[in-house]
């Protein structure tokens, strides 16, 4: 113990007497500590953490791939594929798309801007995760303009005020029906910065996407197959086939 004792204050002394030495140990250690604990907190939430919904491995993402040429890749989606996706879909129960968007919220003492997923119907039900207050979006309302509310939006600029229900917000200058809040502590995409609202396709479903594979990219999230649709893997080749027979010029 003694030993000890006087290693500690000899490496004590030797720090004290090189600043310059001592500084650059204790950022290189505080660099590396930080560095490896964003990663494992990273793979913690990706790999090693469930995600946050009921029954999770049956979770599909369906991403549109481009196989012309050499380079197989994702290209993007418009929200027109995506329809076209769900009327001939036989293979899961249910189908929803999203895509991000920074907007301006108004109308609530300072502007705010927030981040938003637009999302089609059946976005929440497929998550299985309902609104706390309220209700997701109804399939008739998915072009018009509605919006959910992130809880922690709702409590600090609404005073978690239940009325909000079927008042209206301003988002970038535009009116938005209030039909719901999301649940406490519910967040989709899963990212660093939450989505602080979730709204109807609006003016997504005149301004953009009016061509099939145009920009702004969209992506499609389902839950569970039907009876053996994991045991089948026709999915993909009739997929192909139907993008070809409706659009024989891409292939």
């Amino acid at each position: 113990m003694q030993t000890l004792l006087q290693d500690v204050r000899y490496g004590l002394r030797t720090l004290w007497k090189s600043p310059g030495f001592t500084a650059v140990a204790i950022l290189t250690l505080a660099l590396g500590i930080g560095a490896n604990t964003a990663i494992f907190s990273i793979v913690n939430s990706v790999l090693l953490r469930p995600l946050p919904f009921p029954q999770p491995d049956q979770l599909v993402s369906l991403s549109e791939m481009d196989m012309r040429g050499d380079v197989v890749g994702i290209v993007p989606s418009s929200y027109p594929d995506f329809f076209d996706w769900r009327a001939q879909n036989h293979v899961f129960e249910n189908m929803a798309a999203f895509r991000h968007a920074n907007c301006t919220l108004t109308g609530a003492g300072t502007p705010l801007h927030i981040g938003a997923e637009i999302v089609t119907a059946g976005f929440f039900s497929v998550l299985g995760v309902p609104p706390s207050l309220g209700r997701g979006f109804r399939p008739e309302e998915e072009k018009g303009r509605f919006a959910v509310l992130n809880r922690e939006l709702w409590q600090s600029k609404y005073a978690a005020d239940p009325a909000i229900l079927g008042k209206n917000i301003i988002l970038e200058g535009q009116p938005y029906t209030v039909v719901g809040v999301a649940a406490a502590g519910f967040q989709f995409p899963i990212e660093s910065s939450p989505p602080q609202v979730w709204t109807s396709l609006g003016q997504d479903a005149q301004a953009h996407g009016a061509l099939h594979g145009s920009i702004p990219w969209w992506r499609c999230v389902t839950n569970r197959m039907l009876g053996d649709a994991w045991y089948r893997s026709g999915a993909f080749l009739l997929m192909k086939k139907f993008v070809a027979h409706v659009w024989p010029e891409l292939f």
